[in-house]
């Protein structure tokens, strides 16, 4: 059962769009296993080196309110501001349609360590991690499936 949970999970990850929007607004659509020359050109121009996309909402993927989830992810977004990390604004799209729109967070230079951190704190399976010049990864929090 809980193998069927993780590779239920697991595809639905992969099957996402993983959307941010730039600061001139242009929206970029990021996509696990896949490389992103736009983004890297942008993160380039800017110095940063890596990436990870975060959210704080539907803990262990278990929906919440909106209410709930927003504060959730506040919480998130005051954890960062605190490390003066930038941050883009994004949404996780699930190819499906089943699952709302997550909104989500693209932060700049944040590394993996730190990430998996966040994301444990906030109660996520899984995160996406990047470097400029290498694909995009699906990365998953230590929990028992």
């Amino acid at each position: 059962m809980e193998r069927d949970r993780f590779h239920e999970l697991t595809a639905a990850y992969l099957a996402t769009r993983y959307e941010v929007i730039a600061p001139d607004r242009e929206r970029l659509v990021l996509r696990v296993g896949e490389l992103h020359p736009e983004l890297d050109r942008r993160l380039a121009v800017l110095g940063v080196a890596q990436w990870a996309f975060l959210t704080a909402f539907n803990p262990w993927s278990e929906p919440l309110s909106e209410a709930e989830n927003d504060l959730r992810q506040e919480a998130l977004f005051r954890k960062l501001d605190a490390e003066a990390y930038a941050r883009w604004p994004g949404a996780g799209i699930g190819a499906t349609g089943e699952w709302p729109p997550e909104p989500s967070v693209l932060v700049l230079g944040l590394d993996e360590d730190v990430a998996r951190r966040l994301s444990r704190e906030f109660q996520q399976n899984a995160w996406v991690q990047g470097a400029v010049g290498g694909p995009a990864r699906l990365l998953w929090v230590k929990r028992a499936f």
